[in-house]
């Protein structure tokens, strides 16, 4: 289409003001490290990965413990500095506040005036007590009362401070889990006998999961959220209802994520969870991070292609994001895949191809979305809304017709 077309298209849609995503929030894209914790003797954010060319953020991890040390007294220091030093160095940050088992503070544990204690699971965390030595370890049951109300508490304060922090372009959603950060409770045949044995029940398992999501949408509310998701003791009807309620309550801010992202996990393992993540990937945006490390782990851990073909799936699928381990995006081997995925996944205002350029081959799918006059959410909505007022009309036309000149 000429250029004289489509500055007569922002004449006429600067008259009539046409507003057609006002509530667009951008979703995360590019390259990520999935890095070490966040603690007082580890930093996620490692200058070294920071600096490379195809690298956009990091995951940052911190322990509820470490930011409530005791009940209802926030020490942000460790978050603080780790976001401090992202803007140091010119990265993003994926937030996840590690919650249950290996996160939750011990004073959860311990009577609080008239409330009583939270009810702990008992389980051995990666360890076969009859093989070796292990530590039993403990999370709180998702629906303890005492642990929603504290955790509530936690995330509230938590979206107080860090809701629309420059650094952050995504927080997960996490509850009391496995490990704290992911979907999955313990799962063996011992741990599955001990949940059936206490009344396991998914449907008051999935209400928990809702109490929590009510709390980081109401904390969060101009920030992205994901939640991971995982088959819960073999089953995928948590998951489904959780992703379900989320995507109704949160809208365009939701999406998916998978925190096992290999190709043989989304073949074979995980076929329901994969199913959730193409339904996200199609109606706003999806996330995953790789469950291995090829320099630690081998090619073969990964399904045909290794993390090279891992990443070239994410652009098959349509997934914006991607956590990769710092052994790989450093190890030199996966550069050129890396530089090509990462020019893929960025979303530049005006490239609507995502090509890398902005030229005439934008046109057509640009004057498409602008003159649709329905909604536009995702990713679609961050290319076309050129000036970042929310909304995709004449002023981005206009905008956009001088990117082309330009």
């Amino acid at each position: 289409m000429p250029l004289r077309i489509v500055s007569a298209f922002a004449v006429i849609f600067l008259t009539i003001k046409v507003c057609v995503a006002s509530d667009a929030i951008c979703p995360p894209t590019g390259i990520y490290c999935s890095c070490p914790p966040t603690n007082a003797f580890s930093h996620s954010v490692l200058p070294s990965v920071a600096a490379l060319p195809f690298v956009d953020g990091t995951l940052v991890r911190v322990t509820w413990a470490d930011i409530e040390p005791t009940p209802g007294n926030y020490d942000w220091t460790i978050l603080d500095d780790e976001l401090q030093f992202a803007a140091d160095e010119n990265t993003l940050v994926a937030l996840g506040v590690v919650c249950g088992a290996l996160g939750e503070p011990s004073w959860l544990y311990e009577p609080l005036g008239s409330e009583p204690a939270a009810e702990p699971f008992e389980f051995f965390f990666r360890c076969d007590p009859e093989a070796e030595p292990c530590e039993v370890q403990n999370m709180p049951l998702p629906w303890d009362g005492r642990f929603l109300s504290e955790w509530s508490e936690l995330i509230a304060a938590l979206g107080e401070r860090y809701d629309g922090h420059p650094q952050i372009s995504l927080v997960h959603m996490t509850s009391s889990t496995a490990n704290g950060f992911e979907m999955q409770i313990p799962f063996s045949p011992p741990d599955t006998q001990n949940w059936m044995a206490i009344g396991y029940d998914a449907a008051l398992h999935a209400q928990s999961w809702r109490t929590v999501i009510d709390a980081f949408a109401a904390a969060f509310p101009t920030t992205p959220l994901d939640v991971d998701v995982h088959p819960v003791l073999g089953a995928d009807a948590v998951a489904t209802d959780v992703v379900a309620y989320a995507a109704s309550t949160i809208g365009s801010r939701f999406g998916v994520f998978s925190a096992w992202w290999t190709q043989n996990n989304a073949d074979n393992t995980y076929p329901g969870m994969y199913a959730l993540l193409l339904d996200s990937a199609d109606a706003g945006f999806a996330t995953v991070q790789f469950a291995r490390s090829e320099v630690r782990h081998g090619a073969a851990s990964f399904g045909s292609g290794g993390v090279a073909g891992a990443m070239q799936r994410v652009l098959d699928d349509q997934i914006g994001y991607a956590e990769v381990w710092n052994a790989d995006l450093l190890a030199g081997t996966f550069d050129t895949s890396f530089a090509s995925a990462a020019m893929a996944l960025r979303v530049d205002a005006g490239d609507m191809n995502r090509d890398g350029s902005i030229d005439l081959s934008d046109v057509s799918l640009f004057v498409d979305l602008a003159l649709a006059l329905e909604p536009v959410a995702g990713v679609a909505a961050c290319a076309s809304d050129i000036n970042g007022d929310g909304c995709v009309n004449g002023a981005d036309i206009q905008g956009f017709t001088m990117l082309l000149v330009n």
